[in-house]
């Protein structure tokens, strides 16, 4: 396979691997039809290839509270009692159920490809997570009458997200969106006349 062959293959992979067709044949026109002849006009490398999803449901119990005016941090007991009084008169507590995703992938925008004829060798970024999708519903409020606070929905939206790229992180979504790209790139090639793909993940 030559150089430009291989140069072209590489480009198409992401393109092929982001809307998700296999390799396919173009097809030959109908009988008695006529058309000009093909034109590839331009090949553009795509960008992020998600590989693997986590999804979540979580209650989250929220609370919020105004602080003290900075007139009362000088004297701790003033502080103090100051601070336990605002706390109490402005005290928020929320249940909120909050539900969502959390998706790694490969930049396919940053390989880079090397060699000759049917040995080929490719270069991936490390995959990465992307920010988690979160949605939220307020189940039951409480507020004191000093302060109504409305963002305690928001406030859970941003908890949950937290715990859930944490928990995506312990579970292993990282390696496991590696070992998915590893092997769509190498499926991909093999299938266009490479009979060798050697394929690392290193710091682009």
């Amino acid at each position: 396979m030559s150089r430009q062959r291989i140069a072209f293959v590489a480009a198409g992979v992401a393109a092929i691997l982001l809307v998700g067709f296999g390799v396919g044949r173009i097809s030959a026109p109908p009988a008695g039809s006529r058309s000009a002849p093909l034109i590839l006009k331009e090949v553009r490398l795509l960008g992020d290839l998600h590989l693997v999803e986590h999804r979540y449901q979580t209650v989250i119990s929220v609370e919020s509270h105004r602080e003290a005016p900075p007139w009362t941090q000088g004297v701790p007991i003033v502080s103090q009692a100051v601070e336990g009084l605002v706390e109490s008169a402005t005290k928020n507590n929320a249940l909120v159920t909050v539900q969502g995703s959390v998706e790694a992938g490969v930049d396919l925008s940053k390989a880079e490809i090397s060699g000759n004829g049917s040995e080929i060798a490719v270069k991936l970024p490390r995959a990465r997570i992307y920010p988690a999708n979160v949605d939220a519903e307020l189940h039951s409020q409480t507020h004191s009458i000093g302060w109504d606070d409305r963002n305690l929905a928001l406030k859970a939206r941003r908890v949950g997200a937290e715990r859930f790229e944490a928990a995506s992180l312990k579970a292993g979504i990282l390696a496991a969106a590696e070992d998915r790209a590893k092997d769509q790139v190498a499926k991909m090639f093999r299938s266009s006349g490479v009979e060798s793909v050697r394929i690392e993940f290193v710091d682009l």
